[in-house]
């Protein structure tokens, strides 16, 4: 067959077609799931955190296929971005258990229920709520729905949410009625986000308790050598090309075991297939490198071009500065805001904005620094020629 009718390499946040590693990570989930399905755990958020590129997605994507062979169990996927109006969301559960969709009348999306009356339709009877009722937040009238519904065969709803990190304020009252328990099928939630996610909950907890229950996260690392070489050998054998060993030991090692570097790398590879017939130690392994590494490039200037602070490259230079005279990978948060004293950016804003977009990291302790490795060695050598320039 031609090589250009073999699959080819899917989009950044595309899941490849071979699934390398994790094992450890998709059998504590379904451990997890089960502790909640035979009523040991209730409730809760399960998070999955990482920096960017480790792969958190792809897992909680892998997850949910694991579970389409469950009848018990039905699994949907959304969006931090949907929480604050999460009526869609609501229904969404509600009709994967079985309740009708339709015939829902809600004015106003703003979490409160506003006209005459509000009906949700559910298998059993209408929910309605006369005038006295009117002003009930919407997630508690959700929830009430929810909790009369019959719920025939399946046992738990698992809701995956990506990109938590980013969760807004207005959002905790619907992410809080998910996440509590109370329900008589229980919602078991799995948060997908950065490091700093389970700190994040924790200081928009409205003091009531409504972030309550947040377990350990499950702190996603790059992969281990092996698992890298079988990212590579499988997905080239998935993408109809076997390329000698030597070759994607060579390309795994370059990724540093990062998924998304693999993803950059592996398209690197099919790029020089498709000009050259075939890869082999020497010239063409050479160009697959070096167009690996520019597609690792791309993949760091549009996390820095995602910032609000410009220039975002040169806002990152003084703690890029501060980080080598430490002869350190991490730094207490203040130490890095004193980095910026003398410069222009205000140290504090620019932090924030470089940990809410994935430029840097803030581990448990309270450090910050770069998660990425090789982030930190592009941003040296821009900082590098910065100081060069006349």
């Amino acid at each position: 067959m031609p090589s250009n009718q073999h699959p080819q390499v899917p989009s950044e946040r595309g899941s490849l077609p071979h699934f390398a590693g994790r094992k450890r990570e998709l059998e504590q989930l379904s451990q997890l799931l089960d502790s909640v399905l035979d009523g040991v755990t209730t409730g809760g958020i399960q998070l999955v955190t990482g920096v960017p590129g480790v792969g958190k997605s792809e897992l909680g994507r892998q997850f949910a296929r694991r579970l389409k062979e469950r009848a018990d169990v039905t699994c949907l996927w959304t969006d931090v971005a949907v929480l604050p109006d999460a009526v869609n969301l609501f229904m969404d559960i509600a009709g994967a258990m079985g309740e009708a969709k339709k015939g829902t009348e809600i004015a106003g999306l703003d979490t409160s229920v506003s006209g005459g009356s509000v009906s949700v339709a559910s298998i059993k009877a209408q929910v309605s709520f006369d005038r006295a009722r009117r002003q009930r937040p919407l997630h508690s009238m959700l929830t009430t729905s929810l909790r009369e519904a019959m719920w025939r065969d399946c046992r738990a709803v698992v809701l995956l949410i990506d990109e938590l990190q980013s969760v807004a304020a207005e959002a905790m009252p619907n992410l809080t009625t998910l996440h509590k328990g109370d329900h008589e099928c229980p919602i078991f939630v799995v948060g997908i986000g950065l490091q700093h996610t389970a700190s994040t909950l924790s200081k928009a907890d409205d003091g009531r308790g409504g972030i309550s229950r947040v377990n350990a996260p499950l702190r996603l690392t790059p992969l281990a050598p092996e698992e890298a070489l079988d990212a590579i050998l499988g997905n080239m054998a998935c993408f109809g090309h076997d390329i000698p060993e030597a070759c994607a030991k060579a390309l795994a090692m370059e990724s540093h075991g990062f998924p998304q570097h693999i993803h950059g790398f592996l398209k690197g590879a099919m790029d020089v297939i498709s000009k050259h017939g075939s890869i082999d130690v020497g010239a063409t392994l050479q160009e697959a490198i070096e167009k690996g590494r520019a597609q690792r490039i791309d993949y760091y200037q549009s996390r820095l071009a995602s910032m609000a602070t410009e220039p975002s490259d040169e806002a990152m230079f003084p703690i890029v500065r501060a980080l080598a005279a430490a002869d350190a990978d991490f730094m207490r948060h203040s130490a890095a805001v004193r980095a910026y004293e003398g410069s222009e950016f205000d140290g504090e804003a620019v932090i924030r904005d470089a940990i809410d977009h994935g430029v840097l990291t803030r581990q448990p302790k309270g450090t910050v620094g770069f998660g990425i490795p090789s982030f930190r060695a592009y941003l040296t050598n821009e900082l590098k020629a910065f100081d060069q320039e006349p």
